[in-house]
């Protein structure tokens, strides 16, 4: 949307969140960015809209969402490079995961950890932390029952720097998340996403759809039953037989 606006109107200012400040500059040339907290001034002759707003120009109808681009958020390349060096050269898939929203204030949208990783073998899939927040328990808990692992950079600051955490995501293979941010910079970063969403779902992943109009690299699995997630974590194991067969090691 920034960029079909930035086509109607070239003298553009986008005010947001300083951790984006960085991933934004680099992905919307020609737009200029500041932090939403910081003073500035604009013109009396400026006109103003949300962001979210924007949809009820560029979005009308279904049609409509055919715009979307695949991917429109851009890492950086060098801090790529780097973390592929912090990551284990195996054979083996590396599913970025994350699981809960810990500052959400709807209900019923996190999953179990266990839950999750039980159903993506240990002896094909590497779980990379892609979760922030504290996470010591559920890493503990895992590695006591089943003695997994979780690869997690404690040189990363998961909340703070997100250039870093899209740039873990452009690392992975796939994600499987819940609806949280990660699910967000992985759809936007065009990665294959796994969306495990609770029955109360928020507006934007709408209903009863199987993908995502706004991210159409996201595979959407719904819980049919409040605070159970049984059946979508069930559909989404049967779906991880046909969805990740590796190629040359590469998924397809």
């Amino acid at each position: 949307l920034y960029n079909e606006l930035l086509g109607m109107q070239k003298n553009l200012c986008i005010s947001c969140d300083k951790r984006l400040l960085k991933i934004f500059e680099r992905s919307f040339p020609g737009i200029k960015f500041l932090d939403r907290k910081s003073f500035f001034t604009v013109s009396n002759e400026s006109k103003h809209i949300f962001s979210f707003s924007l949809g009820q120009y560029f979005r009308t109808n279904v049609e409509s969402f055919k715009n979307n681009s695949k991917k429109w958020l851009y890492s950086n390349f060098k801090r790529d490079k780097e973390i592929q060096n912090l990551i284990s050269d195996s054979n083996k898939v590396k599913i970025g995961i994350s699981w809960k929203s810990p500052e959400a204030k709807q209900d019923n949208k996190d999953i179990a950890l266990l839950k999750i990783i039980s159903i993506i073998p240990q002896n094909f899939f590497e779980l990379i932390n892609l979760q922030y927040g504290d996470i010591a328990k559920d890493k503990e808990k895992i590695w006591k029952k089943d003695k997994r692992k979780l690869i997690l950079f404690k040189n990363i600051d998961y909340k703070n720097d997100f250039d870093s955490l899209i740039s873990l995501i452009v690392n992975c293979d796939a994600v499987v998340t819940s609806s949280n941010v990660t699910a967000h910079f992985a759809g936007a970063l065009g990665k294959k996403t796994f969306l495990l969403v609770p029955i109360n779902a928020l507006w934007y992943w709408q209903t009863n759809k199987t993908t995502s109009v706004w991210y159409p690299n996201i595979y959407i699995y719904r819980q049919n039953e409040f605070n159970n997630w049984d059946y979508p974590i069930n559909n989404l194991k049967s779906d991880l037989v046909d969805l990740f067969k590796k190629e040359d090691n590469k998924l397809v």
